[in-house]
């Protein structure tokens, strides 16, 4: 899992410019393209940052912050986009890290740690798979209830 998670890294970050070239030809309006420039950046740092907590079996203060600055960030200017499905699966990410940075990681039973990984491998696979379909102009996922 850990070496397909990094190829998908570094295949998605060789496709970034690709991916703003595309944008740029096909006319996505400015505000697209600053949504999906910054989402993409985000997703990236997102993932670093599981895969790196992924291997300690832990989520250190500083990365619960991280991550939910992130999902914040990406919650807001995915409601500011209208695009309510990822907002929606945003906002719920948000909840679960804003207990986890209330409570501490130690909320998270040892035994639940791979489930918490995988569901934000999870999540970020959405996205990415979201942020495809604004790219190819495709309308977006409805049909979230897996991820809830």
């Amino acid at each position: 899992m850990y070496l397909f998670r990094v190829l998908l890294l570094f295949f998605g970050q060789s496709c970034r410019s690709e991916h703003q070239k595309f944008n740029a030809k096909e006319g996505c309006t400015d505000g697209q393209w600053k949504y999906l420039f910054e989402t993409n950046s985000l997703l990236e740092q997102l993932d670093s940052l599981v895969l790196a907590a992924e291997e300690k079996d832990s989520f250190s203060e500083e990365d619960v912050n991280t991550i939910f600055r992130i999902i914040h960030t990406i919650k807001r200017s995915s409601a500011m986009m209208e695009y309510s499905s990822l907002m929606t699966i945003a906002q719920r990410a948000e909840d679960m890290f804003a207990i986890v940075r209330d409570k501490s990681m130690e909320i998270v039973p040892e035994a639940l740690r791979p489930a918490l990984f995988d569901l934000l491998f999870q999540i970020i696979d959405f996205f990415r798979g979201e942020i495809e379909r604004i790219e190819n102009g495709k309308p977006l996922t409805q049909t979230i209830d897996s991820l809830l």
